[in-house]
C-alpha cells in the first residue's frame, strides 16, 4: 500500500480533484461535524495524504492542533 501512494504522489492532488464530483464539497463534508471553534482542540488525521482536508479543518477550528500521518513519504513529503 505504501509503494502504491508514493508511486502516485506527485499526481494525487490532481487526481481527487478529477475524480471526486463536487472536489470542494467533499472536503466540507469531511469537516462537517465539526463546530466551529476557537479553542485549543485535538485532532488525528490518519491517512492524511497530501493535507486536502486541512484547510476546511482549520476553517472551522484555526486553533486546532491536527497530528497527520500517512504511510506515503512522498505525499508527506508534498504535505510539507
Amino acid at each position: 500500500m505504501r509503494s502504491f501512494f508514493n508511486l502516485r504522489a506527485e499526481g494525487y492532488e490532481k487526481h481527487m480533484e478529477d475524480a471526486i464530483n463536487s472536489f470542494e464539497e467533499y472536503y466540507k463534508l469531511v469537516s462537517s461535524t465539526l463546530k466551529y471553534t476557537e479553542e485549543v482542540i485535538e485532532i488525528l488525521d490518519l491517512g492524511c495524504g497530501t493535507g486536502l482536508e486541512l484547510e476546511e479543518i482549520f476553517n472551522k477550528a484555526p486553533n486546532a492542533r491536527v497530528t497527520c500521518i500517512d504511510l506515503s513519504e512522498e505525499m508527506l513529503k508534498i504535505f510539507i
